[in-house]
């Protein structure tokens, strides 16, 4: 078990790759512990409490045992009480759990006055959280009624919270390390072993998004054949469940959240839509490199996850500096939080895909084999990104607002694309990114608009686009790197 006196730094990234390799991606599905199956299954079923708040809970009794129970929570190292807590059928109970590891946060961020063993403590913290989600993770989710539905939402909703206020604990007691080692004159410092004080909400939240997009409806017996598929090659069951889950994830973190102050339901949602972003680049890297048949699983997680993002209300600006439409009244991107996220999608392609040495390798001709591999994985993952897109949300890939994300990222994609294409035994898998950046601009060869199939390249202009490729590849000095 982590403790302090178990946990230090040098512990870090093994824990991280440990919990990293125990994430199951594909079609397989790691086994469940039986104590965990039971404990989730214990807690979700004590329908004793699971009356609105307010009533059950003035009983002094039931609100002794709770208070026992998260004292026991609070005055151990094990977590998972308290994780489990946040699924409660009772509502004061999850609120309670999820105070209570608000609460140990801030104890752990203040336990100390130097900024090197407080965020130890945090980190301790994170990784029990970690571990425990972990576990929990394991649990197959049937969706048998609404109020499971309404739990799991909730509960993740809440755990969600409690990463972002380790995150950002940790940002802050990164930056005084930072400034401290700076003023001594030290600009080569490694915190933490290396490892991003992002792993925790990036690792956590993308445990329990993962988790929610496994969530089965309830089963018709006396269906027996197979769910049709939406033009956009989602299964409408599953696409049901997708819209049924942004629908309680608008509530839970809008109009009817238990998140207080109201700025940590707007942090919260502005954090699931990065971790939104972080598993669409995850799962395409995990395309590039898998068989034939998880390649098919990762394209369906990619168009499901494109498919959430769609539903789920953008979070309010920080500022109210919103990109105004030609007519002078503000506009929002469409398709909801993804349109949102295409403002930033460059900027994590840039940490996740390593597009910096990728580009540099355009510069430098790549010489060595580990330049090319990364120049290749940030081609085709962008690749099966945009794909993923065009495929799942053609309203938005036919938007001008989308053009223009094309528009900001066309220069160094396709310089990256030619790169690889004339260094690779199969060019016409990379050359494919092209068909999303030319799409646009070529509109006067191509004029049929978007399709979920065709992106606006009908099968009888082919021959135009060598010529296309010429044209933009000269245009944008793609040559000159070589």
């Amino acid at each position: 078990m982590l403790s302090p006196q178990t946990f230090s730094y040098e512990r870090l990234p093994g824990l991280v790759r440990r919990i990293s390799d125990g994430i199951v991606w594909g079609q397989s599905r790691s086994a469940c512990s039986l104590v965990i199956r039971n404990a989730m299954k214990h807690v979700m079923s004590d329908r004793c409490a699971g009356k609105p708040r307010g009533h059950c809970t003035s009983s002094m009794r039931q609100g002794t045992t709770v208070e026992k129970l998260l004292a026991v929570a609070r005055s151990t190292q094990y977590r998972g009480p308290l994780v489990l807590l946040t699924f409660h059928p009772n509502e004061a109970v999850r609120i309670w759990s999820r105070e209570t590891l608000l609460h140990l946060v801030k104890i752990a961020a203040s336990s100390s006055s130097e900024p090197s063993a407080a965020a130890s403590h945090v980190w301790l913290l994170g990784m029990q959280l970690l571990c425990a989600i972990r576990h929990l993770t394991c649990v197959s989710l049937d969706v048998q009624e609404e109020d499971t539905f309404l739990l799991v939402t909730d509960g993740f909703c809440s755990l969600l919270a409690v990463l972002m206020a380790l995150d950002t604990n940790l940002v802050a007691l990164e930056r005084q390390l930072l400034q401290g080692t700076f003023a001594a004159g030290d600009k080569h410092l490694v915190l933490f072993c290396g490892v991003s004080t992002a792993t925790i909400i990036f690792l956590g939240g993308s445990m329990l998004l993962y988790w929610l997009l496994t969530m089965k409806p309830a089963e018709n017996n006396n269906t027996t054949m197979e769910a049709p598929e939406s033009a956009t090659g989602i299964n409408l069951k599953t696409s049901s469940v997708t819209e049924e889950l942004a629908g309680m994830l608008n509530a839970k973190l809008g109009i009817h959240t238990t998140l207080q102050p109201a700025s940590l339901a707007s942090d919260t949602k502005r954090a699931l839509v990065k971790i939104l972003v972080h598993c669409l680049f995850e799962s395409s890297k995990h395309a590039v490199t898998s068989s034939r048949e998880d390649e098919l699983w990762y394209k369906r997680r990619m168009r499901n996850l494109w498919c959430l993002a769609s539903h789920i209300d953008p979070p309010s600006p920080k500022n109210s500096t919103k990109k105004q439409s030609a007519g002078g009244t503000l506009s929002s991107p469409p398709a909801k939080s993804a349109g949102w996220m295409l403002r930033f999608l460059m900027r994590n392609a840039s940490v996740q895909l390593n597009m910096q040495t990728a580009l540099r390798g355009v510069r430098g001709g790549a010489q060595d084999d580990v330049t090319l591999y990364t120049m290749e994985t940030a081609v085709h993952a962008l690749r099966w990104l945009l794909t993923a897109l065009a495929e799942t949300l053609p309203e938005l890939a036919t938007s001008h607002y989308y053009h223009e994300f094309l528009l900001s990222i066309q220069e160094d994609c396709v310089k990256l694309t030619m790169a690889v294409a004339m260094r690779t035994q199969q060019p016409q898998f990379a050359l494919m990114l092209l068909r999303h950046l030319f799409a646009y601009r070529y509109s006067f060869i191509w004029p049929r608009r978007p399709t979920a199939t065709t992106w606006g390249v009908p099968t009888e202009s082919v021959g135009d686009y060598p010529r296309v490729i010429a044209t933009e590849c000269y245009s944008t000095g793609w040559q000159d790197g070589f």
